[in-house]
C-alpha cells in the first residue's frame, strides 16, 4: 500500500533526489568549465556556457530549497523555475550555434551535435517535470494542505 497523497513521497521524493543529483553532477562539471575558461581560445563560447551553468545551478538550488515546504505557492515557483530552465536551454543553443557558425564560420560538427543533445535533454527533462507538477495528485494534496508554516 502506498503512502497517503499528502506526504512528501513517491515521484515527488524521486524528483528531489534527481535535482540533488543534478546539482552534484553540475558541481563536478564546474571544474571542467573553469579549466575551459582558462585554456579555451574561444572565450565567448565558454562565457556563454558559464552563464547558462550559473542560471541552471541557481534554478536547481531554488527548486531544492522550495520543494519540501508544503506551501501552496511552491508548485508554481517550481514550475516557473523549470520553464526558465527550458528557455535557458533554447537561448544557449541559439547563442552557441550563432557564434560558432556566424562569427567563427565553422561547419556543423560533433560539438554542435553534443550541444544540441544537451539542449534537448534539458528541455525534455524540464518539460516532463513541469507537466508532473501541473497534473500530479500528490503535488496538489501535499502543497495545498492546511499547514501552519509559522513555527
Amino acid at each position: 500500500m502506498g503512502k497517503p497523497l499528502n506526504e512528501f513521497a513517491g515521484w515527488l521524493k524521486f524528483f528531489q533526489y534527481l535535482v540533488i543529483l543534478n546539482l552534484m553532477m553540475n558541481a563536478f562539471s564546474a571544474v571542467t568549465l573553469i579549466e575551459a575558461l582558462i585554456k579555451d581560445p574561444d572565450k565567448i563560447l565558454t562565457i556563454g556556457a558559464t552563464v547558462q551553468f550559473g542560471f541552471v545551478m541557481y534554478l536547481l538550488y531554488q527548486i531544492v530549497k522550495n520543494l519540501p515546504i508544503p506551501s501552496p505557492e511552491n508548485p508554481e515557483k517550481i514550475k516557473n523555475n523549470l520553464f526558465y530552465m527550458f528557455v535557458i536551454a533554447i537561448v544557449h543553443m541559439m547563442f552557441y550555434t550563432s557564434v560558432t557558425m556566424l562569427i567563427f564560420h565553422r561547419e556543423w560538427g560533433p560539438d554542435h551535435t553534443m550541444a544540441l543533445f544537451g539542449t534537448v535533454n534539458l528541455m525534455v527533462w524540464s518539460a516532463f517535470w513541469r507537466t508532473y507538477f501541473e497534473r500530479s495528485k500528490r503535488v496538489k494534496a501535499y502543497y495545498h494542505q492546511d499547514v501552519d508554516l509559522k513555527l
